[in-house]
């Protein structure tokens, strides 16, 4: 026998009840047609005659149920030119199991969270929903909520190549947005697209249009007071249908971003984050500031002392197996490591230099002084010091001095001599700096490459120009770029190589870069090249995140924070 606790309506359904079972509860149990099973009052669980356990797996109340869900061969034919790979079936399979079910209320609101890794087609599978919805016809109209460069190069290619539907971006000026809006509203349009700084001016005019909202790298509303956040709730709040798609819900801290994304999937059963913060956080009280509207500090006239209160500051999660139990009902979850044999070959190497000399005397001077500054910092206080000496790992010029960098030499001699010319090359650093030095020198060097960095003009029309040049113009063989600007939102699936010239100290960020060149999409193995400058905190650095990237294993315990051991290893290496 099966059974699962239903913990809203305070009941337990059961499968295969035998006939002396039945006939002890045949005035307790009520049989249920549409799930196939039986359903009893929690109180009345005493009574049967064998202990069962109960599950609270999703997997376990689908066999309790006996659903219907359809096989491979239906998801791949509602779009065509599209083989869906096992987990993205195994992803609509687990959405259409959460459909029937419906619980967590009954039949008010659908929403759910697919936190698959960056590159696994979650807007293929989007869109699959999307058709597989409208054939049964419970949508009519969809706003897709995502990254403003993620809003045409992904979304507006994927429907435009795929899906076929009439969409409209809603984007431009103040008066050309209201009228895309209205437009959107007419039966011409069965699509809308609206990135997150649009829909803080247009979440009211929005409320109630689609049945069907898709929110793109929900990473990006985890703040719930920040005003795409904000924004994200009220457009939200009377839809039915809600797919929430990130590579990563939270990056670091856990116990604060995780609970608007699963507030929007259920507004009952996690329904304030006072609520969340009682029942599921570990909490700590420290005193910070006392700080007055618009951010000035309350200071004591007599002791001329900023004016201190105690808070209780969020540390973690109480119980994250207990926690992950209620979670797995709202989120589907698969890392790289789950997947990684049903995405393109990928292949990490590792490209060691060494300082020149000049670099390593400045090096060399910051690390001394460093030693004492960090004493009794807090961790982020202390992280914060130790980017001079990264950026003297990258290049002289992040530091205001001549441009001298052995690093950025290194990766255009690999760039041209190890990479095949017909190849495209992603190149990513956290310093702007360090972008305009290693594309000068392709310049220098004759190689036909493009520039992008946050000084880029904003206008969206001039980044894209440089993203279409890249992807589609056979001449241009690299793009340079920051961690930044590009790690999130963008698809790069044109280019088979990734050259990482240095790193930000988080595992996700990281990764989320890595991920804009490792795409189910991409039709050529990848090859990821780090390039470390040994014996400098940089080899420390790398040394660590690969700790960390082994210690995520799911959302709950993403381990991507540094701590003061992480600082002291990295400032103890001495250079060679």
């Amino acid at each position: 026998m099966k059974a699962y606790y239903v913990k809203e309506k305070e009941l337990i359904r059961l499968t295969d009840l035998d006939k002396n079972q039945y006939n002890g509860l045949q005035d307790k149990v009520i049989y249920n047609d549409n799930l196939s099973c039986y359903e009893l009052p929690i109180k009345y669980y005493d009574l049967l005659d064998q202990q069962i356990e109960i599950s609270k797996s999703l997997q376990d109340y689908i066999d309790i149920a006996n659903l219907d869900i359809p096989g491979a061969d239906y998801w791949n034919s509602l779009i065509k030119d599209i083989t869906l790979r096992p987990f993205q079936v195994e992803f609509l399979q687990w959405y259409e199991g959460r459909k029937q079910l419906a619980f967590y209320p009954v039949g008010k609101q659908q929403s759910v969270i697919c936190s698959l890794c960056c590159g696994a087609g979650k807007s293929i599978v989007s869109m699959i929903i999307d058709a597989h919805l409208r054939k049964q016809g419970l949508v009519s109209k969809t706003l897709i909520l995502c990254k403003n460069n993620n809003k045409s190069s992904t979304w507006g290619y994927h429907l435009e190549e795929y899906y076929k539907l009439p969409f409209i971006y809603i984007e431009g000026s103040a008066k050309e947005r209201t009228e895309a809006i209205k437009d959107f509203k007419s039966k011409r349009f069965k699509i809308g697209i609206i990135h997150y700084e649009a829909i803080r001016k247009h979440a009211e005019d929005l409320v109630g249009i689609a049945d069907h909202i898709i929110i793109d790298e929900c990473q990006m509303i985890t703040n719930p007071k920040s005003q795409q956040a904000v924004a994200a709730n009220i457009v939200t709040k009377p839809t039915k249908y809600i797919l929430q798609l990130s590579g990563g819900v939270a990056e670091n801290k856990i116990a604060t971003q995780l609970w608007h994304p699963l507030h929007l999937c259920q507004r009952t059963f996690w329904s304030s984050f006072q609520q969340w913060k009682n029942n599921w956080c570990t909490t700590e009280q420290i005193e910070v500031p006392f700080i007055a509207k618009g951010g000035r500090r309350i200071i004591n006239r007599s002791t001329g002392k900023t004016v201190m209160r105690t808070i209780n500051q969020i540390t973690g999660i109480k119980d994250p197996e207990e926690l992950a139990k209620y979670v797995s009902l709202y989120m589907f979850q698969k890392d790289f490591y789950e997947i990684a044999s049903q995405l393109p070959k990928v292949t990490h190497q590792t490209w060691e230099v060494k300082l020149s000399p000049e670099q390593k005397k400045v090096y060399m001077e910051i690390r001394e002084s460093l030693t004492e500054e960090i004493k009794g910092l807090p961790v982020p206080s202390a992280l914060i010091k130790t980017l001079k000496l990264l950026q003297c790992c990258s290049t002289l010029a992040c530091l205001g001095m001549e441009d001298i960098s052995s690093k950025a030499d290194a990766a255009v001699e690999f760039l041209i001599e190890d990479i095949p010319e017909d190849s495209k090359v992603m190149i990513f650093s956290q310093h702007v700096a360090m972008v305009h030095s290693t594309y000068n020198r392709l310049i220098a060097n004759g190689v036909n490459a493009l520039m992008m960095t946050g000084e880029t003009p904003k206008k969206q029309e001039e980044r894209n120009e440089i993203r279409d040049r890249f992807k589609k113009d056979p001449k241009v063989r690299a793009l340079v770029t920051t961690i930044q600007l590009e790690s999130t939102g963008g698809s790069y699936e044109e280019a088979n190589y990734c050259l990482m010239l240095d790193r930000v100290h988080s595992v996700l960020k990281n990764s989320q870069a890595e991920f804009r060149v490792i795409r189910a999409t991409s039709q050529k193995p990848i090859v990821i090249v780090n390039f470390i400058t040994s014996g400098t905190v940089e080899q420390i650095q790398m040394r660590i995140l690969e700790q960390k990237l082994k210690n995520i294993q799911d959302v709950l315990s993403p381990a991507d924070t540094f701590t003061k051991q992480d600082v002291e290893d990295m400032l103890n290496i001495k250079p060679v």
